[in-house]
């Protein structure tokens, strides 16, 4: 063992020599580089002949000028604040910096990273937004273009595609880590995430095999943590079947309300707003079984497919009452039609709704059909009424009925929600029933405080004889007329 360590600490001692001598002993060196002589660089110090020769491996290396992210293994903390900072972006922050303001380490990387880089920018709109790809020519500062053009061509290569199934990311980041671009490890996982969220309309992304419907920052933490789990699928949005994804979406009410009619929308596209549309819709509306087959069958297909080709190409005509379709280049009207049918039905169930809502309380109360008839009647409801119904449910019913609201949807899941104990937005089919069942209760309720209150208001306006009448340990009063 000690003639080993001995051979060891001499081999050690003769390389740190060699290197000494190379660094500081430079004008004995004969330098050659690719199997050529260099005498330009004899006479030149090691470290600026290695500088030399890295910009030569590394020619396309981008420069980001942040420690806490540039190395192999980004720390603890320096990944927490690239969490804050690609949170931000997924959430559709179009704010400058993100919204991010301070000094702590979340607002240097956003800086870094997105700002610096030109991929959070404004372009052709007066907010900002995280961009397709870095600006070209001179304004490219952080030499991030022929990175973005390798990342770009990796996607869309079929070869990384096998039998068309989604690309691994281990083999991009492999190619990013080795010449002519030399990022390490921790950075250029980082630089593959900050492609994709600009490419969200093109891109699928898949976490092991399963497509991935809303991507957040839990997904960006798992994928930094086991990259070798996630993988992507490009779209075009330029193919010829885009024109009827565009149609597709179009179909599809917009969460701001507005109406844009897209001309050409990739595969990946129209599943970002299917998803993000049904991830807004009421648990009414995804769980009631009081709606067609197909919208039934529309609901189940969205949240059980697992592969988006199947899902658009198989499952959604399916639903919809057609065969699914062999031709992947084509997309037949009728099954455009069908699921706008469809989508506007979903969509509209939770009106329907509050439309039952209304139909019954003025069918078993027998009030005005409309809620500004019923709010009427619940205002004229006198003090004397509400205070003879001991129910707090029921109590609740009228004090909601009464209050102030924003709007008649606001009022009518108020006073929905009192009987049946949650909003409607909550409710399932079951709920219905017992919200029936105890506005029932509540009209037998409201006669009853009706009569006493009438009884007691006519009681104090008649003349007549006052007595105690005592019965066990109460004493109550009753009026004789005379």
């Amino acid at each position: 063992k000690a003639e080993i360590t001995a051979r060891i600490d001499y081999q050690s001692n003769l390389v740190t020599e060699l290197f000494d001598h190379m660094f500081y002993d430079h004008a004995s060196l004969n330098v050659f580089w690719a199997g050529e002589r260099r005498r330009d660089w004899d006479n030149l110090p090691f470290s600026e002949v290695a500088s030399s020769i890295c910009d030569q491996v590394y020619e396309n290396a981008p420069i980001i000028r942040n420690e806490l992210v540039n190395r192999k293994d980004v720390s603890p903390t320096g990944i927490a604040a690239v969490k804050k900072a690609v949170d931000t972006i997924l959430k559709g922050t179009n704010e400058l910096r993100g919204g991010l303001d301070g000094q702590g380490a979340e607002v240097s990387i956003f800086r870094s990273l997105f700002e610096d880089t030109g991929l959070f920018r404004k372009s052709g709109s007066p907010e900002f937004r995280m961009m397709q790809s870095p600006p070209g020519g001179t304004n490219d500062n952080s030499r991030l273009k022929p990175l973005w053009a390798h990342i770009s061509k990796w996607s869309k290569d079929p070869n990384n595609s096998p039998s068309g199934n989604p690309a691994p990311f281990v083999r991009l980041l492999n190619e990013l880590m080795a010449p002519p671009f030399g990022v390490k490890r921790g950075l250029a996982l980082i630089l593959i995430w900050s492609f994709i969220m600009g490419r969200r309309k093109e891109i699928a992304l898949y976490d092991n095999g399963t497509y991935t419907t809303d991507w957040n920052v839990e997904d960006f933490d798992r994928y930094l943590k086991h990259p070798e789990f996630y993988s992507v699928q490009w779209f075009s949005s330029r193919s010829k079947i885009a024109r009827a994804f565009a149609q597709l979406s179009n179909s599809i009410p917009d969460h701001k309300g507005l109406d844009k009619n897209y001309t050409n929308v990739s595969l990946a596209g129209f599943l970002g707003k299917l998803y993000s549309w049904y991830r807004r819709l009421p648990p009414y509306t995804t769980s009631t079984n009081t709606i067609s087959e197909k919208s039934i069958a529309l609901r189940r297909a969205i949240v059980s497919a697992i592969d988006p080709v199947e899902l658009v190409f198989s499952r959604i005509p399916e639903a919809v009452g057609i065969p699914a379709l062999e031709n992947r280049k084509h997309y037949p009207p009728e099954v455009i039609r069908e699921f706008s049918k469809t989508v506007d039905e979903l969509d509209g169930t939770y009106i329907v709704l509050l439309n039952w809502i209304t139909d019954q309380i003025y069918e078993v109360l027998g009030w005005g059909r409309s809620t500004e008839k019923m709010m009427i009647e619940f205002a004229n409801m006198k003090d004397q009424v509400m205070n003879r119904i001991s129910d707090p449910t029921m109590k609740s019913f009228i004090i909601r009925g009464k209050a102030k609201h924003d709007g008649q949807v606001k009022w009518l899941e108020a006073i929905s929600s009192a009987l049946s104990g949650q909003s409607p937005r909550f409710w399932n089919d079951h709920t219905k029933q017992d919200f029936l069942d105890r506005l029932k209760m509540f009209k037998i309720a409201l006669g009853d405080a009706n009569r006493r209150a009438y009884a007691a208001e006519t009681a104090s306006n008649e003349r007549g004889l006052r007595i105690l009448v005592e019965s066990g340990d109460i004493v109550h009063e009753e009026v004789i007329s005379t």
